[in-house]
């Protein structure tokens, strides 16, 4: 019964690691459209409505690549941790002080994570026009 409990926490403890990745690895591969992120892919999709110029298009794709790129050493830095974290409890159930120390110290590589894509939303931002970021608030909505 034991083994099937550690087994299943294992697993679990896999799968949580698997979700930073997802969530901020942007998507499949490094090219333009939905395959390039959630905020890429919203952005294909009201890029009509904000009456992008092609100049437009190619400076906010090149920042979110330039974002995508930068967050790849933090998610590595993530799913290491996690990895190590899940071998922590597999090699000693009653370790879980020593597993929530390593879940505390990658509170540092999800905060460069978030400010990563702040700062390049931010640098998207600085190409619309106010009249496009206005359009851009409402289609968020």
């Amino acid at each position: 019964m034991k083994k099937k409990i550690l087994i299943g926490s294992v697993v679990t403890l896999l799968a949580i690691a698997a979700i930073p990745i997802a969530l901020f690895a942007g998507g499949h591969g490094g090219g333009r459209g939905c395959h390039n992120g959630m905020g890429m892919a919203k952005l294909h999709h009201i890029k009509g409505e904000l009456d992008l110029t092609r100049a437009q298009e190619d400076q906010i794709h090149t920042i979110m690549r330039e974002v995508k790129k930068s967050n790849q050493q933090q998610l590595a830095a993530i799913h290491e941790n996690m990895k190590n974290v899940a071998k922590v409890i597999a090699a000693n159930p009653s370790a879980v002080v020593e597993a929530r120390a390593l879940l505390a110290s990658q509170a540092a590589s999800e905060q460069q994570l978030k400010l990563n894509i702040l700062d390049g939303v931010a640098r998207a931002s600085e190409v619309l026009s106010a009249d496009q970021r206005k359009k851009l608030v409402a289609a968020l909505d």
